[in-house]
């Protein structure tokens, strides 16, 4: 390995450095973002074979992802509270935030808004960002930038075969005019029969079919999108509707009733403009957000003769939300951004009742607004340092959130070496669900406070030649206030409440590695304790290793690409004390590109050796642990015109 001293000025320039929008609202190179950052390329998607959100995170450094055959949770550094809808992550297209308005819920599964073809690039940014960002970026924020019509030319229509009834179609258009007009339209429909029976040992009783749940795995998705860019002036709109059958018996329904499923519905229309004004540049944000969840779920009549009761859980939520942000240059070694940013919620319904006969438990109507100011201040130091200052404060109609800080100190000694010191604190706001979900065992909790958390982190980043970059991050957070659903002693109800907090320590390494011919490889460790600050014990469902591995190579004389990806999750905790233990799942993606110079042609194999494993289940599941796929096939094929 060359060291930098024998590089030469022009092997120094050569040497890649990724961009980010997301850690700052502006793009900059991730070695002076106030943050540890991940880019996953729409190349590394195409050549892993990633399915979604969730299969991207699952293999980023510090995260891990687990399914419940209903939704995806993603864990960060050690954090992972089931079923919480992903509420301590946020999630952005192209800037704009798509948490919804009622659950908060980040989607990173298949009911996330966009297919993954029209991905160029996903920014995963760790560490709380609620100076820029406010509520919901409180372990970490995941922007996903969309392609542009230069990046899909022409017309595409592919189909997807798989295992357990997989199947789907895609056609997208790209297309840039000579005024300059950018056309991105895709639309995708996709289905899945899935498992055909899927045995639960808990539930393995006469009265439950002997805890097998028949058909009940199956999804239907449908999507649309579409981009229109001109000058400083973007739109786009995205629309998905995903179906999903509930094998589960979740929520203490009836076990394999085939009524049992979920709906989710998402919209979003997002509208830009950036304009430069003399020396000040002008960013400004519109977007209006739909969601809606429908919940079908069985219940045993209270009479013994009767029926099952179909009962029926909806959520639905509209919001429009607006942002102006400007930022300059000020005696040439600071860069200034502030900004305010408006969000209505004119929806944020929750109904629950029985549908025949009809019985209404929960009819609860809302709207409500918040709005926030931030200001940021990036001084470069000469030419090895660069510190970053940035507040913001939150006003809700409830409560006014504290004002969160982040400091960096970014240190570069050289040319290819970066030292980060990083502090910063986040909040997250309770939900209209945590705060006003009232039926049956559930009761509302209008005394909900935000819950916080203050991280420490310091970064190593250096670059070795033109081939390799190495990273060591070690960090340390404290949790508080923890939006926990507990048993009220005094009437037995459920309800949400802060109690608890939390606290973390770990180490973060990674090496990356490109080869000539177009090998590259990744691989990344992580070691972290995360622990109850009062008791001391080891959080449930918080792995204390993970590890992640990433190879690609060319094959058949670069006619094909192969690329092998490994996750490993250490052993954890389930709700009932029981240890999980550790797993390490392959997968493998061949890919022919531009096969008969129009054909993309991908066969991917996930779970390779067909290991057996599970992960942890949520206090709403009757299971302690939910077993996963063994191993699956899917075959991708994509013709451009």
């Amino acid at each position: 390995m060359a060291d930098v001293d024998e590089l030469t000025l022009e092997q120094l320039l050569e040497v890649e450095v990724q961009s980010v929008y997301g850690a700052s609202k502006f793009l900059q190179k991730i070695t002076e973002a106030p943050a540890s950052v991940t880019i996953v390329t729409s190349d590394e998607i195409r050549r892993f074979g990633y399915r979604n959100l969730a299969d991207v995170l699952g293999r980023v450094r510090g995260f891990f992802t687990t399914y419940d055959r209903a939704y995806a949770y993603a864990g960060v550094r050690g954090f992972q509270r089931l079923g919480d809808y992903n509420t301590r992550v946020l999630l952005l297209i192209d800037g704009v935030r798509v948490n919804d308005n009622v659950y908060e819920q980040a989607s990173i599964g298949d009911e996330f808004h966009l297919d993954l073809d029209l991905v160029d690039r996903i920014e995963i940014i760790r560490g709380p960002s609620s100076s820029l960002y406010g509520s919901n970026a409180f372990f970490g924020v995941v922007n996903v930038v969309t392609k542009r019509a230069a990046q899909m030319p022409g017309v595409r229509v592919g189909a997807t075969i798989g295992t357990h009834g997989e199947q789907g179609a895609q056609a997208s258009v790209g297309h840039g005019f000579r005024n300059g007009v950018d056309l991105v339209v895709s639309a995708s429909a996709a289905d899945y029969d899935g498992r055909a029976a899927i045995y639960f040992p808990e539930l393995d009783a006469p009265e439950t079919n002997g805890g097998v749940a028949e058909r009940l795995d199956w999804q239907r998705r449908r999507s649309v999108f579409g981009k229109v860019a001109f000058g400083g002036l973007d739109v786009q709109a995205s629309f998905v509707h995903r179906e999903k059958g509930l094998p589960t018996g979740a929520y203490g329904i009836v076990f394999n009733e085939s009524r049992a499923s979920l709906e989710d519905q998402m919209a979003l229309v997002a509208v830009g403009y950036d304009r430069r004004l003399g020396p000040v540049d002008l960013r400004t944000r519109g977007s209006f957000g739909h969601m809606r969840f429908a919940g079908d779920f069985p219940y045993d009549a209270e009479e013994d003769d009767a029926p099952v009761v179909l009962n029926r859980d909806l959520g639905v939520g509209r919001w429009w939300t607006a942002e102006t942000m400007l930022s300059t240059t000020w005696r040439k070694t600071h860069r200034l951004t502030s900004g305010v940013e408006v969000r209505h919620n004119v929806r944020q319904d929750q109904e629950n009742y029985d549908e025949q006969p009809y019985a209404s438990y929960l009819d609860d109507r809302r709207r409500s607004v918040n709005w926030a100011w931030y200001a940021q201040d990036e001084w470069r130091v000469g030419g090895q340092h660069l510190v970053s200052v940035g507040v913001r404060q939150d006003y809700y109609d409830a409560f006014t959130a504290p004002v969160m800080p982040r400091v960096s100190w970014v240190i570069m000694p050289s040319a290819t070496t970066t030292v980060k010191l990083l502090y910063g604190g986040a909040f997250r706001a309770p939900n209209a669900y945590e705060t006003w979900y009232a039926y049956g065992p559930y009761k509302a909790n209008p005394d909900l406070a935000p819950e916080r958390i203050r991280t420490t982190e310091a970064v190593l980043e250096r670059h070795i030649g033109r081939r390799y970059r190495l990273s060591a991050n070690v960090f340390r957070y404290w949790v508080s206030d923890l939006i926990t659903l507990t048993v009220d002693p005094v009437d037995e109800r459920y309800a949400y409440v802060n109690d608890g907090d939390a606290r973390a320590t770990g180490v973060e390494f990674e090496a990356e590695g490109r080869w000539a011919r177009g090998v590259t490889g990744r691989v990344s460790y992580s070691a972290q304790r995360a622990v109850d600050a009062d008791s001391g014990a080891r959080l449930e469902s918080s792995p204390s290793h993970l590890a992640q591995m990433a190879l690609s190579f060319p094959v058949f004389r670069d006619a094909m690409e192969a690329a092998v990806d490994l996750q490993v999750v250490g052993a954890r905790t389930t709700k009932t004390g029981a240890t999980l233990d550790a797993h390490a799942v392959p997968n493998l993606t061949v890919t022919s590109p531009a096969l008969f110079g129009h054909l993309d042609v991908s066969l991917s194999i996930y779970n390779l050796f067909d290991t057996r494993y599970g992960h942890p289940a949520a206090d709403d599941l009757p299971q302690d642990v939910i077993t996963q796929d063994g191993r699956t096939v899917r075959v991708r094929a994509i013709w451009r015109f």
